[in-house]
Formats: C-alpha cells, structure tokens, sequence
C-alpha cells in the first residue's frame, strides 16, 4: 500500500507518558486483515496507509480507552489525521495531549486481573 504516512501515538491515560513495546492493531476500511505493530520507546509508529481510508487503533494487552456507548470503535479519516490530528477521548483516567497533524492518540491503561483472564 503507498500513500499517506500516519503516526499513532500510544500514551498511559493516568499519566500521559509514552506506552513502549505495545502491540497495536490496526483496522484499515476495506482491507481484510487487521495489522498490528509494536510501539518504539517513544510510545509511536508510522504506517503507510492509501489515501482516502478510514482508520482505528487499539492496543492488544493494555485496555484502549475510548467512549464504550458506540457498537464499534470509532473510524478515523485519514485526510481528518494529516490535516490536524486526532485524539480519541481519554475516558480512563485525567492525561491530555494536543493535537499533532498526522498523528493519531489512544489512551490507554493496564488490564486488571479479571480482565486479562477473560481474554
């Protein structure tokens, strides 16, 4: 796939640092399979995604943070990224961040117990 570079950025929502060596999958509209990616030590990666898509991130082991009232996680316009960024709603804990064009952000938090068992 070639076309736009976008960053996803992954930080803890109690204290907003950089979540490193994270798993993410990610869901591009009209592509089969998720992809997922690991984040590097500033808690970010880039991926190459065509122009005109749609996507969404979600961590793997740490609980994404996200408004729970949607049937499905929300789908993120790429143009909307490059444009002027996007941060999903920090719904577990009081860290923000501003917007970065390019750059899409997830909170995140550690699993509890039970929640790692029903996985």
């Amino acid at each position: 796939m070639s076309g736009e570079i976008v960053r996803v950025r992954v930080l803890d929502a109690h204290n907003g640092r950089p979540v490193h060596a994270e798993k993410v999958n990610v869901t591009i509209r009209g592509m089969r399979d998720d992809v997922t990616y690991t984040t590097d030590a500033n808690g970010t990666f880039v991926i190459d995604v065509g122009p005109g898509k749609e996507l969404r991130a979600s961590t793997e082991w740490r609980i994404t943070c996200r408004d729970k009232r949607s049937t499905a996680p929300p789908m993120f316009d790429v143009e909307e990224i490059l444009k002027r960024g996007v941060i999903e709603p920090n719904t577990c804990g009081n860290a923000k961040t501003e917007l970065i064009p390019g750059t899409i952000t997830i909170f995140t938090r550690k699993a509890t117990f039970f929640e790692n068992m029903a996985r």
